[in-house]
């Protein structure tokens, strides 16, 4: 890491590896304990609405998408816990960048750009976080031991006020 966070080309290609990963983790919970078939989208905001049904090919098929869609998940059903995991993987890509191109590494136009674009994708993630948790962490920065971890959010307005500061840092930055 000390010999790649340095150039524009640097900035340029961490924040592509964010989008990658955000665009991936968006469209399927892989890597995650959901599996590599479900959407974050679909899983908190889509199943339990009126708007999709979780149907397969025989009743044994989408049983935790089925739990969503008829209200009887609980809090360990796959989907939404794979969904909170892929939101702070996002969030933890998205403060790669953060963390080593802001401050004094921000030194080019690029830089500042590349920085205020992975704000907005980490903020992205903490807004859905925050709307389907309420009070979940804010990971403000890539957290390297154990020892070194966010706490709950105190309230949810408090993380929503977050989230609004933070995305005003990268309002001047964008074009």
């Amino acid at each position: 890491p000390e010999d790649y966070y340095k150039t524009d080309a640097d900035a340029e290609s961490a924040l592509a590896s964010a989008y990658y990963t955000a665009g991936r983790f968006y469209s399927n919970t892989m890597w995650t304990t959901a599996g590599w078939n479900e959407c974050p989208f679909l899983s908190m905001w889509e199943y339990a609405s009126d708007n999709i049904y979780a149907a397969g090919n025989n009743k044994a098929d989408n049983l935790d998408c089925n739990a969503i869609n008829s209200f009887r998940h609980e809090t360990n059903n796959s989907l939404i816990t794979g969904t909170y995991e892929c939101y702070y993987m996002i969030i933890r890509i998205a403060n790669l960048v953060i963390d080593n191109f802001d401050g004094d590494k921000a030194d080019t136009d690029t830089k500042k750009r590349c920085v205020a674009e992975a704000r907005v994708l980490r903020d992205q993630a903490q807004l859905l976080l925050t709307l389907g948790w309420g009070t979940a962490p804010i990971a403000d920065h890539v957290y390297n031991s154990t020892d070194d971890k966010p706490g709950n959010a105190t309230s949810q307005a408090d993380a929503l006020q977050w989230i609004a500061d933070d995305l005003e840092k990268a309002i001047p930055f964008l074009t």
